[in-house]
C-alpha cells in the first residue's frame, strides 16, 4: 500500500489505494457510495431528536416523557454511529468506534426495556377517535350543565317573581278583610275594601290559571273548543276593560279595525282572548307615555277560514336586540329589574306564542329599543255565518231564571263539603230563585237522588265518606231505568286536563274549575237543564 502523502486531497482522490486498509474492492464509486448514505442516514438521524424534544418541550401534558427522550438519545447515538463510519474510511479511530458503538447499544436497550415496560399500560390508552369523542361528549355535557345552570337561573328568579305575585294579591284580600271588620258603618270603606278584595282575588286566579295553561301546553294536552264569536266584539270587550288602566298612567288606548273584513268565526275565543288581553296588558305596563294601539286585519282568506293580524303597538321603552330571540322562552323576561317593579312572571309572552302557534298561527315581535314595540299575533279561524239569534248568555239566564213550568222552580241538587263553597253557590243560585238540596258527601248526595228527581246536579269531587267520582257513577246507575238522564256539573279544585276527562268518563255532563264566578257558573248549569 503506498505511504500517505502531505496532501489529503491528493489521498482522498487517489485511484491507487483505499486508506488504511479499506478496501472496497479498491473502488473509489464504491467509497463515495458509502460515504454519501452514512452522510444522508447521519443527517436524518440526528434531525429526528430535534422533532421529538420541541414535541416534548411544547406539550406540557404529555405522558412518558422518558421514552421519547431516550428514544430521542438512541437515534442521536444512531446517527453518531454513522458519522464515525465515515471518519474510519480515513482515520483508524477503532476504538473510540467502539466505545461508541458500546454506548449506542446501552442506549438502545433502556429504550427497548422502557419501551416494553410501558407497552401493557399503553395499550389501555385511547386512540384518536376516541379521544375526540371523549372530547365531544365533555363538551357537550359542558353545553348541557351550562344550560342546565342557565335555566336553573331563570326558574329561581321565576320562583322568586311568582312568590312576589301570589303574596301581593294575598296581602289585599287578607288585608282587606281585616279592614272590613274595621269599617262596619262606613259604606264607601266597604265598598273600596270589597273592591281591592275582588280585584286581588282575579289577579291570583289569572296566575295561577297561567301556570296551569303552560302545564298543559307543555304535557301537550291542551284542546281546542270551537265556538262561535264575533272578533270584532272580541277585542272591543278587552280594550273596554283595559282602557281605564290605559287612562289611569296617562295613555290612549286605539283600536283600528280592516273595515271590509268579516269578524264572524269559529274558533276557541277563551284562548284568543288571552294572547290579545296578554300582549294588550304587555303594552300598557312597559308604556309610560304616548299610546298603545291594536290593529286588527285580514292577512289572507280562503273559501273555508280567515287568517288574522292583532298587532300591538306600544310607544314604550322598546326591547334589547339581545333579547329578542328569549323573551317567548318560558320565565325569560325582556326587563328583568323593571319587570319586579311592574309585575309579572315572565309566562304570558310563552303561553300566547304556544297558543297561537296551536291556532294556526305565530307571534312576531319588531323593537327598538326607546322606540317601543309591535306584537303582531297571527291566528286562523273558521268562518261562520252567524245568523240574528240570542247570544248563549241570555239564552243560559233565561233558562236558569225561567221555571221549567209555570209554579214549579228549577231544582238542583249541590253536593259540596267546604262550608265557604256551599256558602257561596247557594248564594249564587238563590239569587236566581232556584230550590236548592244541599249534602256535604257522596252518600247523601245518592240517597238525595233516588228520592228526588232533580233538574241537575252539580257535584265536588273531593269529598269525605265517596268522593264525587263514584257518587256519579252510582247516580247513573241509578238513572238507568228513569226514561231521562240528569245533567251533572263537576265542580272541583282540580283543573288539568286529564281531571276533565275523568270526570267526563265517570258520568259527568260538564265541568268547571274552582275558582269560578257566578256568570260562568249560571252559564253552565242553564245549558245543560235547557239541552236536557
Amino acid at each position: 500500500m503506498p505511504e500517505p502523502t502531505e496532501n489529503w486531497w491528493e489521498q482522498l482522490c487517489a485511484v491507487s489505494f483505499m486508506p488504511h486498509g479499506h478496501c472496497y474492492f479498491w473502488s473509489q464509486d464504491i467509497l463515495w457510495l458509502h460515504v454519501v448514505s452514512n452522510g444522508l442516514i447521519a443527517l436524518a438521524y440526528f434531525a429526528i431528536p430535534f422533532g421529538l424534544f420541541y414535541f416534548v418541550k411544547k406539550r406540557k401534558d404529555l405522558i412518558y416523557k422518558s421514552v421519547f427522550i431516550l428514544f430521542g438519545m438512541f437515534i442521536i447515538f444512531c446517527g453518531l454511529t454513522h458519522v464515525m463510519s465515515i471518519v474510519t474510511i480515513w482515520k483508524p479511530y477503532y476504538y473510540f468506534e467502539g466505545v461508541l458503538l458500546l454506548l449506542t447499544g446501552i442506549v438502545s436497550m433502556a429504550t427497548a426495556i422502557v419501551l416494553f415496560r410501558m407497552i401493557p399500560e399503553a395499550l389501555y390508552l385511547p386512540n384518536p377517535q376516541e379521544l375526540q369523542k371523549t372530547k365531544e361528549q365533555l363538551e357537550e355535557e359542558a353545553h348541557k350543565k351550562a344550560e342546565a345552570v342557565a335555566a336553573n337561573n331563570m326558574k329561581s328568579q321565576f320562583l322568586a317573581n311568582m312568590s312576589h305575585d301570589i303574596r301581593t294579591p294575598l296581602n289585599g284580600i287578607l288585608g282587606s278583610l281585616e279592614l272590613m271588620e274595621e269599617a262596619d258603618g262606613d259604606e264607601e270603606q266597604q265598598a273600596q275594601l270589597r273592591k281591592i278584595t275582588h280585584d286581588s282575588a282575579i289577579t291570583l286566579l289569572g296566575l295561577i290559571n297561567d301556570v296551569l295553561d303552560l302545564a298543559k301546553i307543555e304535557s301537550g294536552k291542551v284542546e281546542l273548543r270551537a265556538t262561535p264569536f264575533n272578533l270584532r266584539e272580541l277585542v272591543d270587550g278587552i280594550a273596554g276593560m283595559l282602557r281605564a288602566r290605559a287612562r289611569t298612567k296617562g295613555l290612549s288606548l286605539k283600536i283600528e279595525f280592516n273595515p271590509d273584513a268579516t269578524y264572524n268565526v269559529s274558533g276557541d275565543s277563551s284562548k284568543l282572548s288571552q294572547i290579545v288581553a296578554n300582549l294588550a296588558n304587555n303594552a300598557i305596563k312597559f308604556t309610560d307615555e304616548g299610546e298603545v294601539a291594536i290593529n286588527v286585519h285580514v292577512e289572507d282568506e280562503t273559501d273555508d277560514d280567515i287568517c288574522y293580524s292583532i298587532a300591538v303597538h306600544d310607544t314604550g321603552m322598546g326591547i334589547p336586540p339581545e333579547k329578542l330571540d328569549t323573551i317567548f322562552e318560558t320565565y325569560s323576561q325582556a326587563h328583568d329589574e323593571v319587570s319586579i317593579e311592574r309585575g309579572g312572571v315572565g309566562l304570558g309572552l310563552a303561553i300566547s306564542r304556544k297558543l297561537a302557534r296551536l291556532m294556526g298561527g305565530d307571534i312576531k315581535v319588531e323593537s327598538e329599543p326607546g322606540e317601543g314595540s309591535i306584537f303582531t299575533a297571527l291566528v286562523r279561524l273558521k268562518k261562520y255565518d252567524m245568523a240574528e239569534e240570542e247570544s248563549a248568555t241570555t239564552k243560559t239566564s233565561r233558562a236558569i231564571l225561567r221555571p221549567k213550568r209555570e209554579g214549579e222552580p228549577v231544582r238542583i241538587l249541590v253536593a259540596e263539603d267546604n262550608v265557604s263553597n256551599m256558602y257561596i253557590i247557594r248564594k249564587h243560585l238563590e239569587r236566581s230563585r232556584v230550590k236548592l238540596d244541599t249534602v256535604n258527601n257522596g252518600i247523601d248526595a245518592i240517597e238525595k237522588f233516588r228520592e228526588n228527581h232533580y233538574d241537575a246536579v252539580i257535584m265536588d269531587i273531593r269529598m269525605p265518606k265517596m268522593n264525587g267520582m263514584t257518587a256519579i257513577q252510582h247516580m247513573r246507575e241509578v238513572e238507568s231505568g228513569r226514561k231521562f238522564r240528569t245533567p251533572i256539573l263537576a265542580l272541583t279544585a282540580y283543573a288539568m286536563q286529564h281531571d276533565h276527562l275523568e270526570v267526563i268518563s265517570a258520568g259527568a255532563d260538564a265541568y268547571l274549575s274552582k275558582p269560578f264566578r257566578r256568570d260562568d257558573l249560571l252559564k253552565i248549569v242553564g245549558s245543560l237543564i235547557e239541552s236536557n
